[in-house]
């Protein structure tokens, strides 16, 4: 490589000189061999440069422990990236050994540090794509006659998508508030945009409930037209469903399982509390197989609990329950015992003790504990409401309305004269030429 000069001279104060890029090829008489040179020299500087190790190790440790490592952590993984051992192991004894940089982001004690997943600033922000990854492996995801599995407009629908090779948020990426004044970063926290968070629980809720289709706000391939309104009954045409199921009886027991498998165990007591309640309260309104029948003969009754009759049609059910016909005492779904004439009917949850486990599932998906990979501490003192700035009567105010019509918009009567129209009555022109079109 040669030295290019520029300016009056080396004397000159006014000169500036700058490193010609080498060259192997000749530009004349270029080879494929010289071409190959060329790229695996450039290969080998950037894989040798200085900032390698380090950027590196910073972006996976981002990606697998925290958003904000420590400087030492960020040389510890580096280290062991450049010199192929860690921890007195050694790996390959060589640089760029991956294997040594992993066990060092792993094994580290910021990684391994209970105390640490107690601070607010530790940890991260899951990825959109992991946590649905995660939610289905973890509750089995179960493929309806061994059909291949689909997951429709991620990228629309939470920012990301499998195989794309997008930059779906910046590693330097810091969200107005707290993180941003205490000059931290959380790059995935891009990704919570309004639609993106809705769409996110309205996906992975539907699946829970319903399976894996486009019913529903789904994320699955498409039932059918028209086919959404039976997508409870209709179970053969989603995809696949979630077929895990918990080994315990009990509220308790089941979230339990849950927080080992969706939260690492981290869930907190009150988002705890908060699940079982609910669980406990859907458990006793869907007949969970030992609801004792119930209830009297009242035509007007509405809003009857599972277990509870006697019902002359579903419309005297609460909401999701449906009213079970039988004949000669036959047996109600989800409840034991017997009340009232072998005739009455009584109301029944389809979906029998799963309601109260996809109710779980469903608050677990909109809990803090899942989204973020650290402890999820509540602070005692209530958040202030912001202050807000009254507003100066004497200011103008100006918008621009936006009328998206989505492809039903008529142009010729988005702008329609009406009067006071200089010359020519442009209104009783714009009549003639619509006809009865006009407005």
């Amino acid at each position: 490589a040669s030295t290019v000069t520029i300016g009056a001279g080396a004397a000159s104060n006014r000169t500036f000189a700058f490193r010609n890029p080498p060259s192997i090829m000749n530009p004349l008489l270029p080879t494929e061999r010289d071409a190959e040179q060329e790229t695996e020299a450039l290969i080998d500087h950037l894989f040798h440069h200085d900032n390698t190790a380090p950027f590196l190790a910073k972006n996976l440790i981002t990606n697998l422990v925290t958003s904000n490592p420590s400087p030492r952590y960020v040389k510890a993984v580096a280290t062991a990236f450049t010199n192929g051992e860690y921890g007195g192991k050694t790996y390959s004894g060589d640089y760029g050994d991956l294997g040594a940089a992993v066990a060092a982001v792993l094994l580290d004690a910021e990684a391994r540090s209970v105390v640490l997943d107690q601070d607010p600033t530790f940890g991260s922000f899951r990825q959109p794509l992991l946590k649905v990854i995660h939610f289905l492996r973890s509750m089995e995801l179960q493929p309806h006659d061994d059909r291949e599995v689909e997951l429709w407009d991620l990228i629309r629908r939470i920012g990301m998508d499998p195989y794309r090779s997008d930059s779906f948020y910046l590693a330097d990426f810091q969200p107005d508030g707290p993180v941003e004044e205490m000059s931290l970063f959380a790059p995935e926290a891009q990704l919570l945009t309004s639609t993106h968070i809705v769409e996110f629980l309205n996906g992975l809720g539907s699946t829970a409930t319903y399976g894996l289709g486009d019913c529903k706000e789904g994320i699955g391939s498409r039932m059918g037209d028209g086919m959404c309104q039976f997508a409870k009954s209709h179970t053969q045409r989603v995809d696949a469903s979630l077929a895990w199921r918990p080994t315990a009886n009990d509220t308790e027991g089941i979230v339990e399982e849950l927080s080992l498998l969706l939260t690492a165990g981290r869930l907190s007591s009150g988002t705890r509390r908060v699940i079982e309640g609910a669980h406990a309260d859907v458990l006793r309104t869907s007949g969970p197989g030992v609801t004792q029948l119930g209830g009297e003969n009242d035509r007007h009754a509405t809003g009857l609990v599972a277990c509870v009759g006697e019902c002359d049609g579903s419309r005297q059910c609460a909401k999701d329950l449906r009213c079970f016909f039988r004949s000669n005492g036959g047996a109600i779904p989800g409840c034991v015992g017997e009340w009232g004439e072998p005739d009455w009917d009584f109301c029944y949850n389809p979906a029998g003790d799963n309601a109260a486990l996809k109710a779980a599932q469903e608050l677990f998906l909109a809990s803090a504990d899942f989204h973020v990979s650290a402890y999820n501490a509540l602070t005692p003192a209530v958040r202030p409401r912001p202050v807000e700035t009254p507003s100066t009567p004497s200011r103008g105010y100006k918008a621009i309305v936006v009328l998206f019509m989505s492809g039903g918009g008529d142009s010729y009567n988005v702008l329609v004269p009406l009067s006071a129209c200089k010359g020519s009555d442009l209104f009783a022109e714009y009549t003639r030429v619509r006809t009865n079109l006009a407005l």
